[in-house]
């Protein structure tokens, strides 16, 4: 008995290293602040962290970006122990809809702007499974400036939208983000109140 409580134990810290520098004990600490406290004191100095309410339940969920990257991590508790919603996903800007799992990932190119190129991608989270860098939007739009033959641009740019990666009309695309309750123009940056390690761990503790 004791050898197989010490193999759920090792796998525990396994999985949790895969999602970056989170890391739990496996002890199952029962408030979310002895669970996060773990994750982020494991945390490298160049990391923020902030709490939001992401799902619909009212444990927040521990936000940590690494600066040196711009890369995005969620965590939550499940089951009394820490799990990584979301694993090193890389963000210009990250927002998210408060209470209905829904994130935003903002992106620009060519510069940017009116005569450049930027979008934004929706993805869905819960704690079922890891979201990652590689997993496919539930729905994008993109907009791209418009240059002449000269490499001059014309004012104008072409935007795009796309559900599951599969072209799809503006009337569509918006009826199916309504379908996920989100109001456009309501988002929240997820570092909208961020703390650096040690001010977040005095927060954790309180």
């Amino acid at each position: 008995m004791k050898k197989f409580l010490m193999g759920i134990l090792v796998l525990s810290v396994l999985t949790l290293a895969a999602c970056g520098e989170a890391k739990t004990d496996g002890k199952g600490a029962g408030s979310y602040g002895e669970v996060y406290t773990q994750a982020v004191e494991n945390g490298g100095e160049a990391t923020v962290y902030s709490l939001i309410f992401l799902d619909d339940n009212d444990i927040p969920e521990l936000v940590a970006c690494d600066r040196g990257n711009d890369s995005f991590s969620i965590y939550t508790v499940k089951d009394g122990s820490i799990f990584c919603m979301m694993d090193s996903v890389t963000a210009v800007e990250l927002t998210y809809f408060e209470r209905t799992g829904i994130l935003a990932q903002f992106a620009r190119w060519n510069g940017g702007g009116d005569e450049g190129g930027y979008g934004q991608s929706y993805y869905q989270v819960s704690a079922d499974k890891t979201l990652t860098q590689e997993d496919l939007p539930i729905l994008r739009y993109s907009y791209n400036a418009v240059y002449d033959g000269e490499g001059v641009y014309t004012g104008e740019g072409i935007t795009e939208y796309y559900c599951m990666e599969q072209g799809t009309d503006e009337a569509a695309y918006r009826e199916k983000l309504e379908g996920f309750g989100v109001v456009e123009g309501s988002d929240r940056l997820c570092l909208e109140n961020a703390f650096g390690k040690g001010e977040m761990l005095e927060r954790l503790g309180q």
